[in-house]
């Protein structure tokens, strides 16, 4: 489910004409490029009537969804948006992707109502780590630190080529080489054996789905 555009020279804006959504584009009708600006202008019932037109436009194309994700994770900014986003889970029966450490990331610290199932630990890499020793070494040091229980990882793989190197000119934090090495990683049979050795069982939100209905 997408709010915001934060490439420089992909620009994309809302399913719904902009007259209909306009607390969230800009003057140009592209969705807004920072949380910052999406936290103080997004209205929670335009937000609904965008991300069912997304849902919808997803469902009609033969898409089965198995959960309702958010881009940048602009749903956890506030509460409201928050129960928008409970609200769709419910009306499509998707799960939700909850997680405390990713609400307090993008700042919003207040106390959580019950909204469903939290994703009790959530793991991502960082440029730091990309820039210093790669992402698979950093992968490989969180898998190999997994304690049991339900763990969510989150990679954004993709080929770095031209085109992804336009789509994310100026923006190497989650940029064209960061994705390469996502896909390097988990690719790579030295990963599924990792995972084997570890007694690591990867599973599907279709999983969750299910198990949640």
């Amino acid at each position: 489910l997408t709010l915001s555009c934060e490439w420089k020279s992909y620009k994309f804006g809302s399913i719904l004409p902009a007259s209909d959504v306009p607390s969230l584009v800009d003057q140009y009708g592209y969705f807004h490029g920072s949380r910052e600006t999406i936290k103080k202008l997004a209205n929670p019932t335009e937000v609904k009537k965008e991300l069912k037109a997304q849902i919808e436009l997803a469902l009609k194309a033969g898409i089965q969804p198995t959960h309702l994700d958010s881009h940048m994770y602009t749903l956890g900014l506030t509460n409201e948006l928050l129960q928008v986003y409970k609200e769709l889970g419910e009306e499509y029966r998707l799960p939700i992707f909850l997680n405390e450490e990713l609400l307090h990331s993008v700042g919003n610290f207040t106390p959580i109502p019950q909204l469903g199932t939290m994703i009790p630990q959530v793991h991502i890499g960082n440029f730091n780590a990309m820039k210093k020793e790669g992402l698979g070494a950093k992968y490989k040091e969180i898998i190999q630190s997994l304690v049991p229980g339900l763990h969510l990882l989150l990679i954004h793989p993709a080929f770095n080529n031209m085109e992804m190197k336009q789509v994310c000119l100026d923006h190497p934090n989650f940029g064209a080489e960061w994705r390469q090495m996502d896909f390097d990683f988990f690719t790579d049979p030295n990963t599924a054996k990792l995972l084997k050795e570890r007694n690591i069982k990867p599973i599907s939100w279709r999983e969750i789905q299910l198990s949640s209905l």
